[in-house]
């Protein structure tokens, strides 16, 4: 499985989103392109402290986390966590920078930082918290056509 902290990985979301623009249709789903944008930034800055969120991991669920970071792709239509479902509109360009810097503060942060357990899953160790960075950001391209 791909990490984000692998540089090649790391350099290869970063070709990917700078793809993006604000007439970036979705292949499925209900998100516009800066709504996903917002979306993966919600889902960066959490485990990094930065978005609160008010979810608490649900125990049954822990026996489902590999699915974060196994090689099987997210479904078309897996659920969200309440903490990340987007409906308000946001500005395409900003969340693209914060998006940006995002990855690079992930990237830079590495294998030898602290993140957060995830919303519904509990805690996941960091090799399994850079391989759920790269999969969760290549699904969300993949859903632009990236």
């Amino acid at each position: 499985m791909k990490s984000i902290f692998e540089k090649a990985n790391y350099e290869e979301l970063e070709r990917r989103l700078q793809s993006l623009t604000a007439t970036s249709k979705s292949l499925w789903g209900k998100m516009n392109v800066a709504q996903m944008l917002h979306h993966l930034n919600l889902t960066m800055e959490a485990p990094m402290g930065k978005y609160k969120t008010i979810g608490k991991p649900v125990f049954f669920m822990k026996i489902f986390k590999s699915v974060l970071y196994n090689d099987k792709p997210f479904g078309k239509s897996a659920p969200t966590p309440k903490d990340y479902k987007i409906k308000d509109s946001f500005n395409f360009d900003i969340e693209k920078q914060k998006a940006f810097s995002n990855l690079k503060e992930i990237y830079e942060r590495g294998l030898h930082a602290s993140y957060l357990p995830h919303v519904f899953f509990g805690n996941l160790t960091n090799e399994q918290w850079g391989q759920h960075f790269y999969k969760h950001t290549d699904h969300h391209l993949k859903q632009f056509g990236l």
